[in-house]
């Protein structure tokens, strides 16, 4: 696990944002259930120290759609994998069980994005997308945003087709082909959105890796590992704040 992130309870925090920017950013782990069950999500958030009325969520359809969300939500957003905000103890919140969980902050005009990035929402640029947002929206500047990756399935699991490596064989370190005709040609997903955020203007020294592989760490769901529907939260809010859910 890297230095900016930290096991506690059944969650991994990103430490080092929660001690500099004041913000909640976690994700949490298999003994803290399957997190599309409703109870089980209202529990971990009330353990959080959040207010389980108070969170904005998308629709997550691998798509590069990101929204400025100011207000609680009962429901998902539809058809968006991404939500910005500046509002504070709004709780913004996506569902992984492989895919990236792209936490971004801006700490000069505070304010953070979380985004759901598959390989075809880092195909269509969703992160370049959610840095545009923030620009949009609350006039961040790409070099004073701060980006960390969760935890995902890494390059040592994710072995790939020829139809998607094609879309990332362009990007140096994107792809990794093995001279052995029986093993797969795999994929490093973080390259390739490392790649597109450097492009934006972020600074490489602001981009936190992940704490660790969704499939070879068995305290995390994984799709692609067992093939299951449950799913872990990530979770992002900066301190304070109180409000109304709106539908």
């Amino acid at each position: 696990m890297t230095g900016a992130w930290r096991c506690e309870g059944h969650c991994v925090h990103l430490g080092q944002w929660e001690n500099a920017f004041g913000v909640f950013a976690a994700v949490t782990t298999r003994p803290s259930g399957n997190m599309k069950d409703p109870g089980i999500f209202d529990r971990q958030v009330r353990a959080a120290g959040l207010d389980p009325h108070r969170w904005a969520g998308g629709q997550q359809v691998h798509g590069r759609r990101v929204v400025p969300v100011a207000r609680p939500r009962i429901k998902e957003k539809g058809r968006t994998d991404g939500m910005v905000t500046q509002s504070p103890g709004l709780a913004l919140r996506i569902f992984t069980a492989d895919c990236i969980p792209v936490f971004l902050i801006d700490p000069v005009h505070r304010a953070i994005g979380l985004v759901h990035a598959g390989w075809r929402g880092v195909q269509k640029g969703i992160v370049t997308t959610a840095i545009q947002s923030l620009s949009r929206h609350y006039h961040s500047r790409a070099g004073e945003v701060c980006v960390a990756f969760g935890p995902h399935m890494g390059a040592c699991c994710y072995e790939v087709g020829v139809d998607v490596a094609s879309v990332f064989q362009g990007i140096p370190g994107a792809v990794s082909r093995s001279p052995r005709p029986e093993e797969k040609t795999k994929l490093n997903l973080s390259v390739a959105l490392r790649s597109q955020l450097e492009k934006m203007g972020v600074r490489r020294d602001k981009i936190i890796p992940a704490p660790g592989c969704t499939v070879c760490d068995q305290k995390y769901f994984s799709y692609r590992r067992d093939r299951t529907d449950e799913r872990q939260v990530a979770l992002f809010a900066m301190a304070g704040g109180r409000g109304t859910v709106h539908s």
